[in-house]
């Protein structure tokens, strides 16, 4: 698993998506592919100087500590007072700052300032104020992806982009590949109706939560061509059409639901008007990117869940996270107030072959490759 992770995590990882690519005669086998996740997760860019001219976020406790009187800020720093100050920082009576940011002290939050993200170009303009935003989504600045594609939409690596946990390689890409190694959290992939694999108009594309334990080797790295069966509720069946243009995949846009089980998140994900563009690879894996309108108020209720402890561990405070999302979201606006209520974002997806098992009360059918 630590060579799958490695690979996801190198500098410009997501330009995969145009290497690695099966060879120049497709084939045409009429088939179906399905695909386990190995990497599902935020398309971290560098924390350059340029990107992060002020450095990286401060951590809730470094903060908090910061606002204290000189001998108090000493006592509380020592070790053997820890517990003391974890019971403080982000608390205040039965209120703590990730489930309550508007009752607490706002530090802000420095966002990443270079022009160049991962991303896709979600509302078909580049950058856009109100007046020139497209339907259904609020003006907001665009960047250029590292392959010059024109307008990535990804205001959620804006917000976070400077914050170290969201870093690749950071604290939630190795949350994320270790649960998707114990199967707590199971993403897979299903391209269907495929007839040539370098040119196809019309295939079908779903996205499945899974259900059930992953098989590892000897070394902890997830086995390919193993079977594993959808989530039985139909919320994490996630299908849309695509097509095949000189080997790129792309899909139409669809709303992803996955459902998240990592360490204390029990959620889901929840993307809005989301896309896939990707890549068979030569060892018959997936490589690609999702980019869609991520849900504020699911997004936040992640954030609940980590709590007050991980915006300690991982450098960030939640009442300057909670603002910064809200002041860039950019898609779906409220009807009444104008404000929209979700925000840009891109997922990397790096995928090994599988076989996706779809049950139903009368049949079991296995989706083979």
């Amino acid at each position: 698993m630590r060579d799958q992770r490695s690979n996801a995590l190198a500098v410009g990882s997501m330009a995969l998506l145009l290497i690695s690519v099966v060879p120049a005669h497709a084939e045409s086998d009429g088939g179906t592919f399905g695909f386990l996740a190995w990497d599902f997760g935020y398309a971290s860019a560098e924390a350059t100087p340029e990107a992060c001219p002020e450095g990286l976020n401060t951590g809730a406790r470094e903060l908090y500590l910061g606002d204290l009187p000189d001998a108090e800020r000493e006592r509380l720093a020592a070790p053997e007072n820890g517990r003391e100050l974890g019971r403080m920082v982000g608390r205040r009576g039965n209120l703590n700052a990730c489930a309550n940011p508007t009752e607490f002290k706002n530090y802000g939050l420095k966002v990443y300032q270079s022009k160049v993200h991962y991303g896709l170009n979600l509302d078909g303009l580049g950058s856009t104020d109100t007046n020139t935003a497209a339907p259904n989504t609020c003006g907001h600045p665009n960047f250029t992806g590292f392959n010059g594609e024109f307008g990535v939409d990804n205001q959620m690596g804006r917000v976070v982009g400077c914050t170290r946990a969201y870093m690749a390689g950071g604290d939630f890409d190795n949350t994320t590949g270790a649960t998707l190694v114990d199967g707590s959290y199971s993403v897979l992939i299903e391209l269907s109706d495929v007839d040539d694999k370098q040119n196809d108009e019309n295939i079908t594309v779903g996205f499945y939560s899974g259900r059930g334990s992953v098989m590892l080797d000897a070394g902890g790295k997830i086995l390919p061509y193993q079977s594993l069966a959808v989530h039985e509720d139909s919320r994490f069946h996630n299908v849309t059409k695509g097509k095949i243009v000189d080997g790129i995949i792309t899909t139409e846009p669809f709303d992803l639901r996955l459902e998240v089980h990592q360490q204390v998140i029990h959620s889901d994900h929840w993307i809005r008007g989301a896309r896939f563009k990707g890549k068979f690879l030569v060892d018959g894996g997936l490589r690609g990117i999702v980019g869609g309108y991520y849900d504020l108020e699911k997004r936040w209720e992640h954030v609940i869940h980590a709590g007050v402890i991980t915006s300690i561990l991982t450098g960030y405070n939640c009442p300057g996270l909670y603002q910064k999302l809200h002041d860039f979201a950019d898609g779906y606006p409220d009807p009444t107030t104008g404000k929209c209520t979700a925000i840009s974002s891109a997922m990397r997806v790096g995928a090994i072959p599988a076989f996706v098992i779809h049950r139903s009360p009368e049949t079991e059918t296995a989706q083979t490759r």
